[in-house]
């Protein structure tokens, strides 16, 4: 790829300002864009303003928890789409039920491997590459579809004549 523009981006949201540093690191070193906040409204609000590949999103954050930042993603149309990892400290059985409700692509307990959270984030790409394909694909065949359901609208209006 020929400039950074072109890597995909990767939004992480944590109140840690540690693991902030060091996933801005680990990610930046993989060529990733990285863009960080250490808050869930300042997050959200790159979320949508810059839309990235993916999210990395603590869950337990002062103000705004990491699920209303999922919330609000989903609900809005620019990023209701946008892969999610929940990357948090609640790493009991109970902690991932409650967790999962709240439906994020995948959830990674704290303390966790960098090699684990880049397949994740690899894996996601994929997806998201993959989807985008086929939403490319949807949207050939119903132009194509208009197309013809026009040719054949005016063929008949020849018939009528």
């Amino acid at each position: 790829m020929s400039s950074q523009e072109t890597w995909p981006t990767i939004l992480v949201i944590d109140d840690q300002e540690r693991l902030l540093n060091l996933l801005n690191i680990v990610l930046t070193q993989q060529g990733y864009n990285v863009l960080l906040a250490d808050n869930g409204a300042d997050g959200l609000d790159l979320a949508l303003s810059e839309q990235p590949d993916v999210v990395v999103l603590d869950i337990i954050m002062p103000g705004m928890s990491g699920y209303q930042v999922l919330e609000e993603l989903r609900g809005h149309p620019t990023t209701k789409h946008t892969y999610v990892l929940f990357l948090t400290a609640k790493g009991s059985q109970e902690g991932r039920i409650e967790g999962r409700r709240y439906k994020p692509d995948d959830y990674l307990a704290k303390p966790f491997r960098n090699e684990e959270l880049l397949q994740i984030i690899e894996r996601f790409l994929e997806r998201a590459e993959e989807s985008k394909q086929l939403r490319q694909r949807t949207q050939d065949w119903e132009e194509m579809t208009v197309e013809i359901a026009n040719t054949i609208h005016k063929h008949r209006g020849f018939e009528e004549e």
